[in-house]
């Protein structure tokens, strides 16, 4: 066999070679390449399920309850277990307004530790489980004591490589309105490099409406009409967002030493 040959053979040999062990990869990852394809190509033209809205998850793991909000945290403190009614319309058609209602972050997570346990069997459980977003949100004031809303979705990890598997529940209150929406067991999944956030709350020595109140003493616009206060954390930091009909204003507060990082 002449050397042009045996070459020739040597390259369609390595060639088989190449496209079995690609073959191979394919096979072992295509969940993670159809992801990567995803996240390239098909982002933009397809909206990707998410862990913050109710579409996100399977059909039967998402309902709406009605609760009263001038008495379940009362009831609560006694004990009571029978707090929430499921509620079969949306919450938006519920024709129900409770006034002068103002949540700290701490009343919201109770409520919603119950909420839990009366979907999940299980109280809310943040050592145990991630916080991917949190939102409060309430009106502006000089005296300003809590908030109006709260939303929270947080994940355990149920998989890790080159995609990483999230198992997420996500809760809203809405206690001027009295109701509650809640989902669960979906699942969804990131490649490595844009795993999600937790915040780390339980070891946040500032709360939420600490915050805002030392927000409001450094530059936070708490005497505009038609302003609403939006609290949430970036890259570590309680940001604290005023929007009033002409501007939004930022302030990050450092978790723990309560001190303002910077304005925006």
């Amino acid at each position: 066999m002449s050397k042009r040959m045996v070459k020739g053979v040597v390259v369609v040999a390595s060639l088989m070679a190449l496209l079995a062990l690609a073959y191979g990869y394919y096979e072992s990852h295509k969940s993670s390449i159809g992801l990567l394809f995803y996240e390239f190509f098909l982002r933009d033209s397809k909206p990707e399920p998410s862990p913050g809205s109710l579409s996100g998850y399977p059909d039967d793991r998402w309902g709406y309850y009605q609760f009263n909000s001038q008495t379940i945290l009362a009831s609560l403190d006694q004990g009571k277990t029978d707090a929430f009614t499921p509620l079969a319309m949306a919450p938006d058609d519920v024709d129900v307004y409770y006034d002068n209602i103002a949540w700290t972050q701490s009343d919201f997570l109770r409520v919603a530790s119950a909420l839990s346990q009366k979907v999940w069997n299980e109280p809310l459980d943040l050592d145990n489980w991630s916080i991917r977003r949190l939102d409060f949100i309430g009106d502006c004031s000089d005296n300003f004591d809590g908030f109006n809303d709260f939303e929270i979705v947080y994940y355990k990890t149920i998989k890790t490589g080159w995609e990483t598997v999230y198992s997420a529940r996500y809760l809203t209150l809405t206690p001027w309105r009295g109701t509650a929406q809640w989902a669960g067991d979906g699942e969804f999944s990131n490649i490595f490099i844009f795993r999600w956030e937790n915040i780390e709350l339980t070891k946040f020595k500032t709360t939420a409406e600490q915050a805002v109140q030392i927000a409001n003493i450094n530059g936070g616009k708490v005497n505009q009409d038609r302003c609403r206060i939006f609290a949430d954390v970036s890259e570590g930091d309680w940001r604290i967002e005023y929007e009033t009909d002409t501007a939004l204003v930022d302030i990050f507060i450092n978790p723990f030493s309560g001190k303002v990082e910077s304005k925006k």
